[in-house]
């Protein structure tokens, strides 16, 4: 195995990445990681199987430092989707300049990264193909409406507590939208913050409520439509769930997504037990290990999924 580190400039901003490649000279599929929300450091252990592994089975893995994070310069909690995409784009723009025999990239984008990668490939970041794991089909207000209901659930609280905290953050996000009748809202949460179910509600800030909500970044992301990006993506795209994930709705995600992706030339969706949000085995107390059934399906995709005709402007030697 060869590691490269490697830095490059996106929307005027250093950041800095790592490409760990095999060590076989014949051309090697690539994957680049684009971002779990709280993951966004190459140091992540969460990676350390990637790197280990993809490699040794003649796949090219990289991630780089998101912006804001390590090595990398830049703010995150100022940057929407489409400025972390535009980082992908222009660490792809990077990687195929070096000096690699790369055969093809694919994005392999999670949870977050779910819904980053696609804008990426439709703002015409040169990849093979879109890999993405616990992708959402709704907008991340609508998701983290439904964690929130799911972990009270999970949590033993009924049906009256689930109600009124979907209320509560569907007041809390019109907030965010509207910047309007801040106090009487502060007021009401700061009577619920005594309950023991609050901290279960997910609500952004805490349930702190910001003067200027407008400048924010949870008012940057909480309406996106995962969904539109669709109609300019044209290259194939491996869907992969976990059944029980308590954070994404997976089987109204998955309806959503095969209306989405009707056009584009090839498509497949799974759904695996036994594991996470993140693929984590679920089964294993000891370890954090990838799921089998995930680790499988991203191998076999990437191995049998062809490159297409790259534009002149990419040079791979």
């Amino acid at each position: 195995m060869t590691r490269i580190d490697f830095s490059f400039t996106s929307r005027g901003t250093g950041l800095s990445g790592t490409c760990w490649l095999p060590a076989s000279t014949s051309p090697y599929p690539l994957i680049l990681m684009v971002h779990p929300a709280n993951l966004p450091d190459r140091s992540s252990p969460y990676y350390n199987f990637f790197i280990q592994q993809l490699p040794s089975r003649g796949v090219g893995f990289c991630v780089f430092d998101r912006r804001g994070s390590g090595k990398s310069g830049g703010d995150f909690d100022s940057a929407n989707f489409a400025l972390l995409a535009d980082d992908v784009f222009s660490a792809v723009d990077t990687i195929t300049k070096m000096e690699t025999d790369i055969s093809s990239i694919h994005l392999l984008g999670i949870s977050q990264g779910g819904w980053i990668a696609p804008i990426a490939a439709a703002h015409g970041a040169v990849v093979d193909s879109l890999i993405l794991g616990s992708a959402c089909g709704v907008s991340p207000a609508e998701q983290m409406t439904y964690a929130a209901f799911n972990a009270l659930q999970s949590a033993g609280y009924g049906r009256e507590i689930q109600i009124l905290a979907r209320i509560l953050r569907w007041k809390v996000d019109e907030y965010y939208r509207t910047g309007t009748k801040r106090n009487q809202l502060q007021t009401e949460l700061d009577e619920y913050k005594k309950e023991p179910w609050f901290d279960l509600c997910y609500l952004p800030g805490d349930g702190n409520l910001p003067e200027n909500p407008l400048a924010t970044k949870w008012a940057l992301e909480m309406d996106y439509d995962p969904l539109a990006i669709w109609s300019d993506v044209h290259i194939p795209a491996l869907f992969l769930y976990a059944a029980e994930d308590e954070w994404v709705p997976v089987e109204e995600s998955m309806m959503l997504y095969e209306s989405a992706v009707l056009n584009i030339p090839k498509k497949e969706m799974k759904r695996f037990g036994n594991c996470d949000h993140l693929f984590l085995d679920t089964t294993l107390s000891s370890t954090e290990q990838i799921s089998t059934e995930f680790w499988h399906s991203l191998l076999e995709w990437v191995k049998n999924t062809e490159a297409h005709p790259l534009p002149e402007q990419k040079s791979i030697s």
